[in-house]
């Protein structure tokens, strides 16, 4: 059954990359592994998948031990808190999540501490929603120059969660405005556009996402069914 929705995943995304005229190698499935059992990850990466991310430090932690060696690269995706940030740092590629300077400054006191760089998205909030993290899209250019500041910090791209709502009009606007302040992130940074990453889309939008030019999806739901 695990099989069977990774191969009708990965079909949906290469129609929907193959409608927006895009290639495989422009984008990266993460599967979203919260609650997931380390057997059931096992099987994903028997059917292929290597690429995980996790909403809680305890749990990446453990299963990034248990499943040390099989080649399996994790993010942390989650809303960090400061207190987390020390658990996370250097044991993961890339935080999606970073939203405030008080912990862009403690990832760079702890990447710092180990003599490392640390690779994150700044998540910014374009549904406006409230119960959301992510900084306000007028607030992303500020959070971006502190960081500039913070040596062992990588800005690698942006991240956000869209509106979740069965009006697509709505959708497809939160993923547009994040791929419009990518433009602006490439001009500040100084680098081509296409080397940043645009984190977007989940299980209930990933397709629109890719059409309005997600980099990486964050698929959990569909794959791994409904988790509390």
């Amino acid at each position: 059954m695990l099989v069977k929705k990774i191969n009708e995943l990965q079909k949906t995304v290469e129609d929907s990359l193959s409608h927006s005229g895009r290639n495989k190698e422009q984008l990266k499935i993460l599967l979203a592994s919260k609650t997931v059992s380390v057997e059931t990850l096992q099987e994903a990466i028997k059917a292929g998948c290597s690429y995980f991310g996790e909403n809680r430090a305890q749990e990446l932690l453990q299963k990034k031990q248990a499943l040390a060696g099989q080649g399996v690269r994790w993010d942390y995706i989650g809303h960090l808190q400061s207190n987390k940030v020390r658990d996370i740092v250097g044991k993961v590629n890339l935080i999606h999540s970073v939203d405030r300077v008080s912990v862009a400054a403690e990832i760079q006191k702890q990447a710092e501490a180990q003599s490392l760089v640390q690779n994150i998205l700044i998540e910014v909030n374009t549904s406006g929603e409230e119960t959301k993290s992510g900084v306000h899209p007028s607030d992303w250019q500020n959070l971006a120059v502190e960081i500039l500041n913070m040596p062992n910090i990588k800005i690698c791209g942006l991240m956000t969660i869209a509106t979740n709502t069965e009006d697509v009009a709505v959708v497809r606007k939160c993923f547009k405005d994040l791929y419009g302040i990518r433009i602006d992130l490439a001009r500040l940074l100084k680098v081509d556009m296409n080397q940043l990453e645009l984190s977007m889309g989940m299980s209930n939008d990933f397709a629109m996402a890719i059409e309005e030019g997600a980099t990486i999806i964050r698929v959990g739901s569909l794959v791994f069914g409904e988790r509390i």
